[in-house]
């Protein structure tokens, strides 16, 4: 019932919003000076009710109802002011006034969005013309996303008429000779005044404003802390300038979310699911149907089985703001379907800035309870293996040139002598016993540090920030196998369960990143910029499993030991130059319908890895009361595997704006990707099978630890012998070249419409080579993808007022398989311990896209959304099982699938209800998704149904959020809730139905209190419902689990 609580209460948020007042409010931004500093505690009243005080800045706002109003201005008792204050509709006003000491008259300085009252002020002032004229122009751009800001009231002090800017944010003006007052105004975004301007006779003045969103408006000449892109205001700001159907989520909303990593911000956006913790499923397409992009560029994934950049690998703290795109655009590569996320780190503050961190957290069922630790490393606590799990040197060195660990026979006369392999097999030996210890608190530490200088046209700055965290996690879990035996009383498919299991894991979770952003550039058209980022991920697990199988005549107990190391590395550099100018001189002077053309450039190398040394498995098979070590072939194995990923990239894009006329105006833009990414991934394998009488000895069978039954004195001809067990298809190499160009035009008519469409050509080469490490001689098998793909996009923008617009878009988009699923050889899923064989007929996905969706933006940090998908998918590839008693999984292609859906977002602050709750906001989305898929007669061998909905899709998300955010105390806080629609995990095969993960209610909240000098403190609680987790087949219970609710309290000192 929880879920359906929850769903009451953002239907009744909803409903609320929807009963606006007839007449929208008026807000007026006070800002209090005197004597050039920012006066506090004055008591502003309207009217003689509504009163406020200016806070330490010096800064009021008030929200008042069109009309006539009186303001009064009182301090300590003293009457300072009275301002009669005649206001629309909807307008915004900004009033700065300055007092003086010694009874001078306070100084008054109105802007206001109104452009009644603008062209009033304007017409105030004349300025000659007997000197002759100049031209005035310039561009107004965001000062967080560097865009352009299009519809912006552009007042010059005496001319009478009006200026609005067009789509590239420029303006330009024919004026007498002079000094001028410019003043920019725009509703989402905070008024900006540029006085003593010169104009000089036959020449241009070119006068740049970059403007600062609303929301992040500070008084003039007053800095609090330097600027640090990614609050809402910005991200609000892009999602409804970009040309595509988009979701930003900004650093100001994480950070109220209080979330760790990129995987866990993600699930709060709009028709998104995360799956395992690591990956995000888009509008119910899986994580191959998506793709993660690094400013702009992608890079590879450690995860030797898929494609995509698992995201719980990006810590949120080197992150600015996340796109998620969800339309296509041809600038964008075509390995979309799903949609594209794109992470993009830090940018260069506007000053110096430092900061310090330190989180403690408490996990319920895990911290100061009993956990399953082992003997590691000393260096572990860093997440790197010192080598107490690495391949001993002696077999490092036997094995060096592609050697097989074979004993030497008269057939195999270079193989290895008896004692050599009993010498191997002694110093492989070691750490197997697991141990029930205390789990410490969860830890983590980060550090930042940045700075901005300025030479005259000339500038510098970083930002550089370092994060160490230590995490731990203890679950125990209920595991089932069920197989199809006759049908039951209500006629369906009757279970009876032939794997029975109880899983106890401790799991430790360490990460190690750093992070270097600079940038310089000379003057604002031209900026080069390094970056690098180091991200470094360890798992460290220990597990038993005990319990029934239907294989086995006794309860059996395995125990697996498993340390795996990825890591992330990332080097980019690039640039961003207006090709037209050098220094202040434009080199288009004089072709008023041509703006700046812009070239940027990008490359990008990295370098993904994934080191699993030494991951040990062995098994106990009960024996009347008692638990003896197993002598059956899966008795114990000990696995060494590595993967590389090298990827070098390069981007180049170029765009040439124009404006014929102010109905009239776009930009032509196209460009290239040219990638190389290369994989060399390798598994060895070893273990120890019974050799003679002590293998057989039930006393030493019968010892509880795997270190005493394997000790020195037992490793021989007469107890246990070391073999290798190497696969013949556990080695592969693979290379994908792409190389990609488009072409895009945009085109905005009469201000009101916006056409965005384009063509992208893919010519993609991939190649799978496993070869056999044994037999170096023979042929590999080679598994190859080769094709060239023609993919347009066209979208449309219609702008029905200033605050709402409608989107439409089209787009034909694809999904190639993974490397590893062109090859026929077997692999095992890390992530589901399933053994899967490749398939070399794979063929890639081809998907059709349509979207339309309304936007509504009551003002720069609210909105509201609502909006239409559909997608249809040729050749979706889905996991399957093989016919066969092995349980093997492939991959085949389907016939078709679709899935067709309905989103919703809000965002909003509830002063319109009472200015008492200007400090409040609420906000959520729900999305509401069908799909099915059709399969072919060749899926159907092992399959139960052929129309089913996709794996991995949710038929509803929600999401929902309250919080209170206020500046003046320093205090934010959110609760959040999200929940989905039951999924499919796994497809039912062999008449037995689909496993679903049923429905998952989630409960957050997050509490932040910054001190007023340059500390803070937060509390974060997370989890608060502790809901089970529960995948079902049928009736049946095949998983079921508890995360436990998590508890985390940090301290921040910031400069």
């Amino acid at each position: 019932m929880t879920k359906y609580f929850y769903a009451a209460v953002l239907f009744a948020f909803l409903s609320l919003f929807a009963k606006v007042h007839a007449a929208d409010s008026a807000s007026v931004y006070l800002y209090l000076f005197k004597s050039g500093k920012p006066l506090p505690q004055v008591e502003i009243s309207a009217d003689g009710a509504q009163s406020i005080a200016s806070d330490k800045d010096g800064y009021a706002r008030m929200q008042l109802d069109p009309g006539a109003h009186h303001l009064s201005f009182r301090q300590r008792g003293q009457e300072l002011l009275e301002l009669d204050l005649p206001l629309s509709e909807t307008e915004n006003i900004q009033l700065i006034i300055t007092f003086f000491s010694y009874g001078q008259k306070p100084r008054v300085e109105i802007e206001s969005s109104n452009a009644a009252r603008g062209k009033q002020l304007a017409a105030s002032e004349k300025k000659p013309e007997a000197l002759g004229k100049g031209f005035l122009e310039g561009e107004v751009t965001s000062s967080e996303t560097k865009k352009p800001i299009a519809g912006a009231q552009v007042f010059i002090s005496g001319l009478a008429n009006e200026l609005t800017t067009d789509q590239q944010g420029k303006f330009k003006a024919e004026v007498p000779v002079g000094e001028y007052s410019i003043s920019v105004l725009h509703s989402d975004f905070s008024t900006q005044i540029k006085d003593k301007v010169p104009v000089v006779a036959d020449a241009t003045t070119t006068q740049p404003f970059a403007m600062t969103p609303r929301g992040l408006e500070l008084p003039e000449y007053v800095v609090l802390e330097p600027h640090i892109g990614g609050s809402l205001a910005s991200i609000i700001e892009e999602q409804r300038t970009d040309s595509a159907v988009s979701n930003v989520l900004g650093a100001e909303q994480i950070t109220r979310n209080g979330d760790s990593d990129a995987a866990s911000a993600l699930r709060r956006v709009t028709g998104l699911t995360l799956v395992g913790g690591k990956f995000v499923f888009i509008r119910g397409l899986g994580e191959r149907y998506s793709t993660t992009l690094l400013n702009g560029i992608s890079v590879p994934s450690p995860d030797p089985t898929r494609r995509v950049v698992p995201l719980d690998l990006f810590p949120t703290s080197v992150l600015e703001s996340v796109l998620i795109q969800k339309s296509y655009s041809v600038d964008r590569q075509a390995e979309f379907a799903g949609g594209t996320v794109e992470l993009r780190t830090r940018g260069i503050p506007d000053e110096f800035f430092a900061e310090i961190d330190y989180q403690t957290g408490f996990n319920d069922g895990t911290t100061f309870t009993k956990g399953l630790r082992y003997k590691g490393g000393d260096l572990d606590f860093l997440g790197a293996d010192d080598g107490a799990r690495a391949l001993p040197g002696s077999l490092q060195n036997a094995l060096s040139g592609g050697r097989v660990l074979r004993p030497q026979t008269p057939f195999n006369p270079d193989g290895f002598t008896r004692e050599q392999l009993d010498g191997f097999g002694r110093d492989l030996s070691g750490v197997y016993d697991v141990n029930e210890k205390n789990i410490n608190p969860d830890q983590r530490i980060s550090a930042a540090l940045g700075d901005a200088y300025e030479f005259g046209d000339f500038g510098f700055g970083f930002t550089s920030s370092l994060r160490w965290s230590d995490t731990w996690d203890t679950q125990d879990e209920i595991l089932n196998t069920f197989a199809v035996n006759g049908v039951g009383a209500n006629g369906a498919a009757r279970l009876d369960p032939i794997i029975e299991n109880n899983m106890t894991r401790t799991e430790r979770e360490t990460q190690t990143n750093g992070y270097l952003g600079m940038e310089g550039h000379y003057t604002e058209h031209h900026k080069l910029f390094a970056r690098a980022i180091i991200l470094r991920q360890t798992f460290d697990e220990a597990r038993i499993t005990e319990g029934f199988s239907d294989a086995d005549a006794t309860d059996i107990r395995r125990t697996r030991l498993r340390y795996i190391e990825n890591k992330l590395i990332v080097g980019q550099w690039g640039g961003e130059h207006a090709l037209n100018r050098i220094g202040n001189i434009n080199l288009l002077d004089g072709i008023d319908w041509l703006g700046d053309i812009k070239l940027d450039w990008q490359l990008s190398r990295a370098n993904s890895g994934r080191e699993a040394p030494d991951e040990r498995e062995f098994r106990f098979d009960r024996i009347g009361d008692d638990f003896f070590f197993s002598r059956r072939a899966d008795s114990n194995s000990s696995t060494f595997s590595s993967l590389n990923d090298d990827d070098m990239s390069y981007r180049l894009d170029l765009t040439i704006p124009f404006n014929f006329h102010k109905n009239l105006t776009g930009a032509l833009s196209s460009g290239f990707i040219d990638r190389l990414l290369t994989r060399e991934s390798a598994i060895r394998r070893f273990s120890f099978a019974p050799s003679g009488a002590l293998s057989r000895d039930s006393d030493i069978l019968g010892r509880n630890s795997v270190e005493a039954i394997l000790s020195d004195e037992n490793i021989g001809t007469q107890g246990f012998v070391l073999n290798e067990t190497t696969r013949a298809t556990d080695n592969f190499t693979a290379e994908q070249k792409l190389f990609s160009y488009y072409g895009q035009g945009d085109v905005t008519l009469f201000e009101r419409l916006r056409l965005t469409g384009g063509v992208r050509v893919e010519d993609n080469d991939q190649t799978v080579s496993t070869f056999q490490l044994f037999n170096p001689n023979n042929a590999p098998i080679e598994s190859t993808l080769a094709q060239v793909d023609l993919l347009p996009s066209a979208a449309a923008t219609l702008f029905i007022t200033d605050k709402q617009q409608l989107r439409f878009s089209y787009s034909e988009t694809l999904s190639r398989p993974d490397f590893r699923e062109l090859s026929p050889a077997p692999f095992t899923d890390p992530n589901n311990d399933k053994e899967t064989v490749g398939n070399p007929d794979l063929q890639q996905a081809e998907v059709t896209s349509y979207d339309v969706r309304w936007e509504y933006y009551f003002s720069g940090t609210e909105n509201l959304t609502l909006g239409w998908f559909r997608k249809e998918l040729t050749n979706p590839i889905e996991t399957i099982l093989l016919p066969g008693p092995a349980g093997l999984l492939t991959l085949q292609n389907a016939a078709t699938a679709e899935i067709f859906g309905y989103e919703a977002e809000i965002l909003k602050h509830l002063e319109f209800i009472s200015p008492k709750l200007a400090n409040f906001f609420v906000g959520g989305n729900y999305t509401w998704s069908q799909s099915e898929i059709e399969l072919l007669p060749a899926n159907l061998q092992t399959q139960t149904t052929n129309f089913r909905p996709l794996q991995g899709h949710s038929k509803y998300i929600i999401n929902a959020q309250v919080g209170y955010d206020n500046p003046d105390n320093g205090i934010t806080s959110t609760l959040l809730y999200n929940t989905i629609g039951k999924r499919i995990t796994e497809v039912g095969s062999l008449g037995a139905p689909d496993k679903y993960e049923q429905p998952f209610d989630q409960l957050d909240f997050v509490f932040r209190y910054k001190f007023p000098e340059h500390y803070s403190v937060a509390f974060n609680a997370r989890n608060l419902l502790d809901d089970t987790v529960t995948v079902r087949q049928g009736d049946r219970v095949t998983r079921q689990f508890k995360r436990g609710r998590e508890f985390r309290l940090s301290f921040k000192l910031e400069f």
